[in-house]
């Protein structure tokens, strides 16, 4: 009994930071997912199936735009961060002109092919493009951030910023003047605040803004295919709304709204567990340890998605009436098939972290583009048959078949072939 007493108090000194840290991170991030559920709650439940709809279409175009048009440089922040910290400014304005240079695309699009862009209002457009500027640039702070290893502080300034958000809306909801153009104004600030407070942790200038060719062609060949794979991650999740817009009309994106919202707050548990975790995984060179010690982080996940899916399941009928004031069969159908979705890509969430961090970015860019394909291949044939059911199948089948491709490219052909390798290489020595 002493012995195990020691070893407890070796081990809870040891890991006594990181405890303090994931509970830090947990308490925080699950904060947030919260004041997102609840708010999203109060804000869809004055607005309706329509306006909600319209509001999930305006933020999955600002979530597209920024990743096609950053051309994945925020990606490079933490190379820089830990490998080249004296490129660090030269790095920081060069996103800065590619961000302006994207506005101007953003302004460009609107104005010329305002018929595919379609917003209730002129206001509504100018916030978009002033909403897009912001995001971007705070996009580019939270990539150094993290970077830099202030997880942590990012956590708070995000919990600081949702607070506020959570006030606003409840001043709006007793004042009856809840609105898109005013969440999303609202949105916008929120992001100019954590541009301006990150700036001023980064402790890095941005004038003079400086301009290399060689360093541009050197980033864009380095991020590439994280460029690739990131466009194909976003159109798995985001392209079935822009169907379900194009067949039907935003009350239907509304109902389908709801599951898309919750699997994706739900996710940030996930995150949680990327974020935390794989550092320590990935510490280790030998591959062979990184994936058997990532299966055991696997099961975890596997475990905990499974048991929030299935309180969500039970809760489904009484989440869409909370949020909508109504009964609809269809939205808690779609939500249901689309927690079998959230399982599967939680799965897929955490290999995809493992791609990255070992560089394995061409199996990666594979198992994607299959995905995408399938997702946009079943919405084409069946959405129009058989309603927004089927981009829900849809989007929870191309999920799983991700996740399957995923770990088994992973841990089953990938340790073959380093076994292999290592066989051959002992071999060759001897």
């Amino acid at each position: 009994m002493e012995t195990w007493k020691t070893q407890f108090d070796f081990y809870l000194e040891k890991y006594n930071r990181l405890l303090k840290i994931f509970s830090a991170n947990v308490l925080m991030r699950g904060g947030v997912v919260l004041i997102n559920l609840f708010t999203g709650f109060v804000m869809r439940r004055e607005l309706g199936e329509a306006q909600s709809g319209l509001y999930g279409l305006f933020i999955s175009s600002l979530v597209l735009f920024a990743t096609f048009l950053n051309f994945g440089f925020n990606g490079s922040a933490i190379y820089y961060a830990g490998k080249k910290p004296e490129k660090l400014h030269l790095y920081l304005t060069t996103c800065f002109i590619i961000t302006a240079f994207s506005i101007i695309v953003i302004i460009v699009s609107l104005i010329g092919f305002g018929y595919y862009f379609q917003f209730q209002s002129d206001s509504l457009r100018i916030v978009f493009v002033l909403c897009y500027a912001i995001y971007s640039f705070s996009l580019i702070y939270r990539s150094f951030l993290l970077g830099l290893d202030q997880n942590l502080f990012m956590q708070q300034v995000d919990l600081a910023t949702r607070l506020a958000y959570l006030i606003f809306i409840g001043v709006s909801y007793y004042l009856e003047c809840i609105s898109i153009l005013s969440i999303t104004i609202f949105m916008t600030l929120e992001y100019l605040v954590f541009t301006i407070v990150a700036h001023k942790k980064s402790l890095l200038n941005i004038w003079p803004l400086q301009w290399d060719m060689g360093f541009f062609k050197e980033n864009i060949l380095f991020n590439s295919k994280a460029y690739i794979a990131g466009i194909l991650y976003m159109l798995l999740l985001k392209a079935d709304q822009y169907f379900i817009k194009a067949f039907y009309n935003n009350h239907q994106v509304g109902v389908y709204g709801i599951g898309g919202t919750i699997v994706e707050n739900l996710l940030m548990i996930t995150g949680i567990i990327c974020v935390m975790y794989l550092p320590k995984i990935l510490a280790n060179d030998n591959l062979i340890a990184v994936l058997d010690k990532s299966k055991k982080m696997l099961m975890l996940i596997v475990l905990i998605s499974i048991g929030l899916a299935f309180v969500i399941y039970i809760m489904s009928p009484w989440l869409y009436l909370w949020y909508y004031k109504k009964h609809n069969p269809e939205g808690v159908n779609c939500l249901r098939i689309l927690l079998i979705g959230f399982i599967t890509l939680s799965i897929f969430i955490f290999n995809y972290n493992i791609y990255f961090s070992i560089r394995l970015k061409k199996s990666l860019l594979i198992i994607l583009g299959l995905g995408v394909l399938l997702n946009l291949g079943l919405n084409f044939i069946y959405l129009p048959q058989h309603g927004i059911i089927a981009s829900a199948w849809a989007s929870s089948i191309s999920y799983s078949l991700v996740a399957i491709l995923s770990v088994i490219d992973l841990f089953y052909l990938k340790r073959r072939n380093f076994i292999n390798k290592k066989l051959e290489f002992d071999a060759e020595q001897i």
